[in-house]
């Protein structure tokens, strides 16, 4: 230590004057040092190539630390011997992680205000060119129900109040919206009700119907003046129901400039709305969207995935629809998939249609589309055979028992397959998995549309 003068006297300084010669003392530190700083960089690289030979076996992250546990604790060992300024010192590490990880998630919070800036703008776009296509309009329970959510359930044919659900159908006739008037006259068609995510899809984009009641804070401040959502957001213009229910959110698009389909596995798609298995069932069928349907046409589906629905839990998913052109359809195995159970037109040019925007009413022509345009379609029954004209409630209700059976499981409630079907003309040109319905909806040729749960209907 020197002595270094001032006004007050002398101060001492931590100044070490490179000319006096190390202590042995020192010189035994500094070697013990530079001894160590050797041993870190070995086991360090001995680690690296561990992990690289153990990812390459196809093991995860923790799998390939949990075997490399001796070592990392041993790297670790030797890091805290040195001192803290020391640039392989565990302390330094830290330092130099932490801030790595603040660049990476700065980079990450860039990446995401831009991915979805870029969302907002092409919702914009196809918004401004009438390419946002109807939502999916909200389908009317068949029988009279009593409760709500968890008490929510199907008065059976012995008590008072069995029949149709009046609170919501118009029995009467007198409505002119026939998608909410059901006819005896005519026969019933009961297309499968898979449990899983509803979305749409035209040759440009793909949509996802959101329920906007859960955020009703978020959904006012979203909401302008023409009724619409700022951002990526769209309320439909079909009926009263779904416009005031649901909007439609922008999954990905087809970018004619790149050539490919954006946004589908972008980071501001957050987890909670499209999650993995979602893209999973959607992306082998992006090509078809865009080269099979043609303008003006949306198909309506849902996106199916063991991991989607509890419901599915119990089924192997390891089958891959890119994989293999032959669908397993044993009890074990369950491919992520969609089903497509609906079409609407928004062009008057059609031959499908008589109205713009509107929704096709005959399931024989949707199934006629889907075929066409090589999209799989849901599975249907008719009425036809087993009911008479002029059927009633109880006899569908008696129907709709021979068609279904309760299979093995935990959740016996949730676990109803479609069974024999007797009498009932059954179709299904992709075969049902053996997996669980959630229940069907019911159709008929003038537009009329209704819905029955299963585990409420036979419970």
């Amino acid at each position: 230590m020197e002595c270094i003068s001032n006004d007050t006297g002398c101060v001492s300084s931590n100044i070490i004057d490179a000319s006096i010669p190390p202590t042995p003392n020192q010189n035994e530190a500094n070697n013990n040092i530079v001894v160590v700083e050797r041993q870190i960089e070995e086991v360090g690289a001995k680690i690296r190539l561990q992990k690289l030979s153990l990812s390459k076996s196809g093991l995860s992250k923790a799998d390939i630390n949990a075997q490399l546990k001796d070592s990392i604790e041993e790297l670790k060992r030797l890091k805290k011997l040195l001192p803290v300024d020391s640039a392989l010192s565990q302390a330094k590490f830290e330092q130099k992680k932490k801030q790595e990880e603040r660049k990476k998630n700065d980079e990450k919070k860039k990446e995401k205000l831009r991915c979805k800036q870029q969302r907002e703008k092409r919702m914009a776009v196809l918004r401004d060119a009438g390419k946002v296509p109807l939502c999916q309009r909200k389908t009317s329970h068949f029988f009279s129900y009593a409760g709500n959510g968890k008490s929510f359930r199907y008065i059976s044919p012995d008590e008072n109040g069995f029949g149709l659900n009046v609170k919501d159908l118009d029995v009467s006739g007198a409505s002119s919206d026939t998608s909410i008037t059901p006819d005896s006259n005519l026969p019933l068609f009961l297309t499968q009700k898979w449990d899983g995510t509803t979305c749409q899809a035209t040759n440009t984009a793909v949509f996802k119907r959101l329920d906007i009641r859960a955020g009703g804070k978020d959904r006012k401040n979203r909401l302008t003046k023409g009724g619409k959502f700022k951002g990526n957001h769209h309320v439909s213009k079909g009926s009263t129901i779904a416009a005031s229910r649901y909007d439609l959110y922008l999954v990905c698009w087809f970018d004619v400039e790149t050539g490919r389909w954006e946004g589908l596995r972008d980071p501001d798609n957050s987890e909670s709305v499209i999650p993995k298995q979602l893209a999973d069932c959607i992306e082998p069928y992006l090509n078809i969207f865009r080269d099979n349907l043609p303008d003006g046409l949306c198909c309506y589906f849902e996106a199916v995935h063991r991991e989607i629905n509890a419901r599915y839990r119990h089924l192997d998913a390891d089958l891959n629809p890119c994989e293999s052109d032959v669908e397993d359809h044993s009890e074990s195995a369950f491919i992520p998939h969609i089903r497509v159970f609906d079409f609407s037109q928004s062009t008057t040019e059609s031959n499908h249609v008589d109205l713009p925007d509107t929704f096709l009413k005959s399931i024989l022509e949707i199934e006629g589309l889907s075929l066409k345009y090589s999209l799989p379609f849901v599975g249907y029954a008719t009425s036809e055979k087993s009911l008479p004209l002029q059927w009633t409630p109880h006899q569908v209700y008696q129907s709709l028992l021979a068609l279904c059976a309760t299979g093995p499981g935990p959740v016996e409630k949730s676990r109803h397959n479609l069974s024999n079907t007797g009498d009932l003309n059954c179709t299904d040109p992709l075969k049902s998995l053996n997996a669980p319905l959630e229940g069907f909806v019911l159709r008929q040729e003038n537009g009329f549309t209704s819905k029955v749960r299963v585990e409420c209907a036979l419970n």
